[in-house]
């Protein structure tokens, strides 16, 4: 069953039922057929990611389906826990940010606060899971190449 919704002014089609499993997570929280659109709500999808409160409850209400078809989507489509879902795009972020000159002008602490990460161990962890080296490693291979 597909479900319209509003997300931050945007309409978005939403697919999230235990039946229908998406291909991506962006597919699942809004399927747009404009690219600036899709850009636009690609935005604002980041910056409800960057919430330093959000959990899966919170995502539910914005996406207006219930949280146990969210958690089941994470937990079976994805093969994840919410948490590690939401601390992936929360390091893709900060990848992108690293690509850039933030780092010049902000320490790597306040980027993961931007982020949403509550303090730096959370940080650490959850980007060594994800990108099996630390931070300063990290941005030690890039410099290099």
């Amino acid at each position: 069953i597909l479900k319209v919704c509003r997300l931050a002014s945007h309409v978005v089609i939403n697919a999230c039922t235990s039946s229908i499993l998406p291909q991506t997570f962006i597919s699942c929280i809004g399927v747009l057929n404009r690219t600036d659109t899709k850009l636009q709500w690609y935005e604002n999808a980041i910056l409800i990611f960057l919430q330093s409160n959000l959990n899966i409850n919170k995502l539910a209400v914005i996406l207006e389906i219930p949280a146990k078809n969210l958690s089941f989507i994470i937990n079976n489509h994805y093969d994840q826990r919410f948490t590690d879902f939401l601390n992936l795009h929360r390091i893709d972020y900060i990848i992108e940010k690293m690509k850039g000159e933030y780092l010049e002008k902000y320490t790597l602490e306040s980027l993961s606060m931007e982020a949403g990460f509550v303090n730096k161990a959370t940080f650490n962890s959850a980007f060594k899971k994800q990108m099996k080296c630390t931070p300063s490693e990290y941005l030690a291979q890039e410099v290099c190449r």
